[in-house]
């Protein structure tokens, strides 16, 4: 209804009711989503319907959010506005922006300035599993990706990532035993 008019909906509320229609969007709303990217002259407004595009759920869709963020229409500064989308998505979506990122990094990292490659650990790395953060420790390792800050981010990346398996081992078996006796699926 936004789209129509966007008197209809609280100005507050503007960010999530998108998140919540392009959750469940299909291919034409994402081409009025990216259309309405491309046409915005407010940056406000620009930004907005970038990170639309990372927030479709279906994977087809997920996929064209990414590669077009090494499109030429999308500005250096832009991509990780459209990355915004994948934040509260769940592992399977993480696993496919992960394996997008190995598989695009060298344009990637061409696209984006280069300090905000050190934040590259948090994307290959993050979430919840010991394998994800070694496969990108030994990918990061090699002189050629590794840039200034990277470090850093990479010790933070571990603890995140640690802190949540370490989550999941004490209390896992208790929200288990929770959801299951409260009915919930």
């Amino acid at each position: 209804r936004y789209l129509a008019d966007s008197s209809a909906v609280d100005p507050g509320l503007v960010d999530d009711v998108l998140a919540i229609a392009v959750s469940r969007g299909d291919a034409a709303l994402f081409e009025e989503m990216q259309r309405r990217a491309q046409a915005a002259t407010v940056p406000a407004l620009r930004r907005r319907y970038l990170s639309t595009l990372g927030a479709f759920q279906d994977p087809v869709l997920e996929r064209r959010a990414l590669d077009y963020l090494l499109d030429d229409a999308v500005r250096p500064t832009e991509g990780f506005q459209i990355m915004s989308g994948w934040q509260g998505k769940d592992e399977a979506a993480g696993h496919r922006l992960r394996e997008w990122m190995y598989e695009h990094y060298t344009p990637f990292s061409q696209k984006v300035p280069p300090p905000a490659l050190r934040f590259a650990p948090m994307m290959l790395g993050g979430g919840c599993t010991k394998e994800a953060f070694e496969r990108m420790q030994a990918f990061l390792s090699d002189p050629q990706r590794f840039v200034s800050g990277m470090d850093q981010t990479m010790a933070q990346t571990r603890d995140m990532v640690f802190d949540c398996l370490g989550l999941r081992e004490r209390e896992g078996e208790a929200v288990r035993r929770y959801l299951e006796g409260s009915g919930a699926d």
